[in-house]
């Protein structure tokens, strides 16, 4: 269907939940209707009853899901991650990359582009985040530390120039590092987000990367210098300060009240949840390779190295959203907040997604009472519905104890 309508009884909109109806129309929210008694004169309908109808997640931090890695060299693997992604309520992404020598990247850049020029299905790349290589070795995690670069703008610009203009639209990397200034100015200047994370810089050497242009805490908690009583350290300068703060809210990276102390610090407006999500997020428990490691998924879903280093995670944007609004206590509008509107505003395409609005593309989500998600639209588009018997799983992928 090109032009529909879609209504029900709970519509997450920006001003509150209410009753009421939305046309679907050449991928974009055309008109809105609200109220519990609306006619309709034109055009297929839709009737979600009393599921709620929310605006679509954004994923700005995602390294693979499903068997496909958003970083690797194949288009057509970015484009099973992309295709995957609605099965778990996301509607647009920043595929990540990370962990890879300077060639390799350059070669992942190059296919992740490529994937972007040629999509037509599934949740959309709105734009690529590099996560380093531009890391401090202290705080490496699962990175492998001769991938770790001296941060320096020819060495930017070699990876802007892979991957085209304007793919590029996030990066992080540890602000302490010797040649950092430089490349976060020539970053900002180029309109492109920066992210400090993978981090040992203390408070001070924190807040000077914060003056320098970094808005944004990568995957918070997580491989940056924590808070001690006489340190406050990279954390408490992020939770201090103007930035947004990224969350993996799966509750094995970042302990409940942990992240309830960062709600009170921050606010629903400063932080987005990611999910930070490996190529084995979806997959059974078991070894993998991945990133030139060996994974190891447990029963409970930790995604570790042999020695118990955390390696991404396994979750899902929908995990993170449910895990805030059942266990947390926000409301589902907060949690939309969190899981929509910031992503899309840090990613700046808060014009065109991350809330419902006339004018805005149709990325929408319809979940039942329970939040089990039912549908997903992308961009007007059903990418996914409840019930289906497509398997969207890297067919390729298998466990490493099982080969």
């Amino acid at each position: 269907m090109d032009t529909w309508w879609i209504k029900s009884e709970r519509i997450v909109f920006p001003d509150g939940i209410g009753p009421g109806a939305l046309w679907i129309q050449d991928g974009k929210i055309g008109k809105i209707k609200r109220g519990e008694n609306v006619s309709f004169a034109e055009g297929n309908m839709v009737d979600a009853g009393t599921d709620w109808i929310l605006p679509g997640f954004i994923d700005v931090h995602i390294h693979g899901s499903g068997g496909w890695e958003a970083d690797g060299a194949d288009p057509k693997a970015i484009q099973g991650l992309a295709d995957f992604l609605p099965t778990v309520g996301v509607t647009a992404f920043q595929p990540t990359t990370g962990g890879a020598p300077f060639e390799d990247t350059l070669v992942q850049l190059k296919a992740i582009s490529h994937a972007m020029e040629v999509q037509t299905t599934g949740a959309r790349m709105t734009g690529i985040h590099m996560e380093g290589p531009f890391f401090n070795v202290r705080e490496k995690g699962v990175f492998i530390p001769e991938t770790l670069l001296l941060p320096t703008v020819e060495r930017m610009q070699a990876y802007l120039d892979a991957a085209g203009q304007g793919r590029i639209q996030h990066v992080s990397l540890a602000p302490e590092m010797e040649g950092a200034e430089a490349v976060i100015r020539f970053l900002r200047q180029k309109g492109i987000l920066v992210a400090g994370g993978h981090t040992d810089a203390s408070y001070e050497e924190t807040m000077q990367g914060i003056e320098w242009g970094i808005e944004l805490s990568n995957h918070t908690c997580n491989a940056q210098r924590s808070i001690h009583h006489r340190d406050p350290g990279a954390l408490g300068a992020y939770l201090l300060s103007s930035v947004d703060c990224e969350l993996i809210s799966d509750f094995i990276h970042v302990h409940p009240k942990m992240m309830e102390m960062i709600r009170r610090l921050k606010g629903i407006e400063k932080i987005v949840i990611v999910s930070d999500a490996i190529h084995a997020a979806g997959l059974t428990p078991g070894k993998y390779s991945f990133a030139n490691h060996t994974i190891i998924i447990g029963e409970d879903g930790r995604s570790a190295l042999a020695d118990g280093t955390l390696a991404g995670s396994t979750g899902d944007m929908l995990l993170g959203f449910k895990n805030w609004i059942k266990t947390m206590g926000v409301s589902v509008e907060e949690a939309c907040v969190m899981a929509a509107k910031n992503p899309a505003r840090v990613a700046g395409v808060l014009d065109r997604k991350g809330t419902i609005e006339a004018g805005k593309d149709a990325d929408l989500l319809v979940l039942d009472a329970d939040l089990a998600l039912v549908q997903t639209i992308c961009e007007g588009q059903v990418a996914f519905n409840k019930g289906e018997r497509i398997n969207r799983m890297n067919p390729l992928v298998k466990r490493i104890d099982e080969e």
